[in-house]
């Protein structure tokens, strides 16, 4: 039976009063473990449920079911949910027990739900509770979480330096060849890779996968991280195997749907980067028919497959459908997250070069699409001494030009050429781009705006 959201919160409507008197918490937790021997996870599920409603402020109930609900479930918004209830009564208490742990949980459910930020900042809360010298299993598995956070994050450095005082702990606190310490180098692997050490890379990767090959387990992120390296070396056949194989074991697992998208994505890349444009497209069809089924067409997580499926698009040539695509996308971090959040701005751009590709490759059928998405967008500048200002040109480009602003200005900043601003959006003042120092540029959207700023360009 199909463990998902649907069911949740149907079992989250329980009240203390469904489970029979003689139901004590023990033979509860005993009916979860014999549903979860045999397979049946919505009734596991409900006997932890139960078992929690005998007891609302048991930290120990709270968290074996936000544990379950992280391995088990593909949403992990519910497991997030009773996290930050029970954060607050350990705060309370100021329980130096259940906060790592509490807060190490919390931080995985915003890593699965793509809040990166909050999530490191989550996971150096549960490290400040240790000194960082012990060898303490409870350090490891945090200081293992943060190298994926950071490897989100692109700190790969970092990583590098999580993945180093895990592996560390684990080979004292568990034997040399454990599934723990297999994983930890499985996991240091990738962040050599993503710090450009190829050689350490491959040298984490088979020690890892000497110990997997000795305990018999086939886990799919030893195959992934095995695919990435071989992707990395250009050797995009035998990545493609690595991570088909990956997608085989996790395919069918419970709360596993992340990965299967996350696999799917980089099969995609792998057929396109062999020129299997036919391939590449059924990865992301495929991919957004998992996101649609494990997390419903309105989740955050469907945004972002949908977000890859639009730059997919777009790199095919077909740019009214990536713009559509991009729009839908859009939509769903718009009402999840707001209009000023990171992943909505993240779309944005993805839309904006999309545009300006119709417009220099004279896409008649899609210049509609490109003139109304720019029909209300402007930019900003902001330098580390200043406020931010309107942009309004910066060398030779305008605004609604065809010229792609971002991939724009790094051929041009050290040419010195002439920027105009406006800091009230009435006056513009012309300065040199050798001037400007550090500078970021957003995207905004305000219709009367954008066309107060056209108006200054007359």
């Amino acid at each position: 039976m199909k463990f998902n959201r649907i069911l949740l919160s149907l079992v989250l409507s329980l009240s203390a009063g469904f489970a029979n008197a003689s139901d004590d918490a023990a033979s509860l937790y005993a009916t979860y473990e014999q549903k979860l021997s045999s397979n049946d996870l919505n009734g596991a599920y409900e006997a932890l449920a139960q078992r929690r409603e005998t007891d609302k402020d048991n930290l120990q109930y709270i968290y074996d079911e936000a544990s379950f609900l992280m391995e088990y479930s593909d949403d992990k918004s519910d497991a997030f949910a009773l996290l930050e209830e029970a954060l607050k009564t350990a705060e309370k208490k100021q329980d130096k027990y259940w906060l790592p742990r509490l807060n190490e949980l919390k931080a995985g459910a915003l890593f699965f739900l793509g809040d990166y930020e909050e999530a490191y900042e989550t996971g150096r809360k549960a490290l400040s509770f240790f000194k960082g010298d012990e060898k303490d299993e409870e350090l490891s598995d945090i200081s293992q979480l943060m190298v994926g956070i950071c490897t989100a994050l692109n700190r790969h450095d970092e990583a590098v330096k999580y993945g180093l005082q895990s592996l560390d702990i684990r080979r004292t606190t568990a034997e040399e060849n454990s599934q723990k310490v297999a994983s930890s180098l499985s996991a240091l692997s990738l962040s050599y890779l993503r710090s450009g050490d190829i050689e350490k890379a491959e040298d984490a990767i088979g020690e890892s996968e000497k110990i997997y090959e000795k305990l018999g387990i086939a886990e799919p992120s030893f195959f992934q991280n095995k695919a990435s390296i071989a992707f990395e070396k250009k050797d995009y056949a035998s990545a493609q195997k690595l991570f088909s194989k990956a997608f085989e074991l996790s395919e069918n697992q419970s709360g596993n749907a992340s990965t299967v998208i996350s696999v799917l994505k980089s099969l995609s890349v792998c057929a396109q980067r062999q020129n299997n444009t036919d391939e590449a497209s059924s990865y992301i069809e495929k991919a957004v028919s998992v996101a649609s089924s494990a997390y419903g067409k309105e989740h955050p997580a469907m945004a972002s497959v949908l977000n890859e499926k639009g730059l997919f698009e777009h790199s095919c040539g077909q740019y009214a459908k990536a713009m559509d695509t991009f729009a839908d996308a859009l939509g769903i971090y718009d009402k999840a997250y707001g209009e000023r959040s990171q992943q909505s701005h993240d779309v944005l751009l993805s839309m904006y070069r999309c545009a300006c590709d119709i417009v220099v490759n004279d896409d008649e059928a899609a210049l509609k699409k490109a003139k109304d998405f720019m029909s209300d967008k402007f930019f900003t500048l902001e330098t580390e001494d200043c406020s931010p200002v309107f942009l309004l040109a910066f060398g030779e480009w305008k605004m609604n030009s065809a010229a792609c602003l971002f991939d724009y200005i790094p051929t041009v900043i050290d040419n010195n050429v002439d920027v105009l601003l406006s800091s009230d959006g009435s006056t513009v003042q012309k300065v040199q781009s050798s001037q400007l120092g550090t500078f970021n540029v957003s995207m905004q959207r305000d219709k009367a705006r954008h066309d107060e700023l056209l108006k200054l360009m007359e």
